[in-house]
């Protein structure tokens, strides 16, 4: 599994786990609101995507498709907003429109760079694994 993937999960799950605590740590779960966005700014630049085992690919749907990296940034913002008092833009991962748009363009890049990632076969069945997916996030993207 990629060091990124791996980066994203571990994040999602300490965030969840910060969540659940009765006295939050405000500083640590914007610290991992932080690591979570730099990952995923990042995660389409990681070409073993189209190449990785099916176990990881599956990781990958689970974190990226799901809504599951998107409903765990979204209620860290809510905490952080409501906790605080202060007024915080939205960052994009806790903005369902936003977020879906940062998926689709890691489809059009799957599908663009098909050739480019090794396998094209594989890169157009995961990129509309990926298209499945993420159509139960119920955002349109714009």
């Amino acid at each position: 599994m990629s060091s990124t993937l791996q980066e994203i999960g571990s994040t999602v799950a300490k965030l969840r786990s910060l969540l659940t605590e009765a006295k939050k740590d405000l500083a640590r779960i914007q610290s991992l609101q932080d690591v979570l966005t730099s990952s995923l700014d990042v995660f389409w630049d990681n070409t073993q995507i189209v190449s990785s085992d099916q176990q990881s690919w599956k990781q990958t749907l689970a974190l990226v498709a799901s809504g599951k990296t998107l409903s765990v940034a979204s209620q860290a913002e809510d905490v952080l907003r409501a906790t605080d008092g202060t007024i915080r833009r939205q960052s994009w991962i806790s903005n369902g429109s936003e977020y879906c748009a940062w998926l689709a363009g890691g489809i059009r890049r799957l599908c663009t760079d098909a050739e480019a990632l090794g396998d094209q076969q594989q890169a157009f069945e995961r990129a509309a694994q990926l298209c499945g997916k993420s159509l139960s996030l119920g955002h349109n993207g714009l």
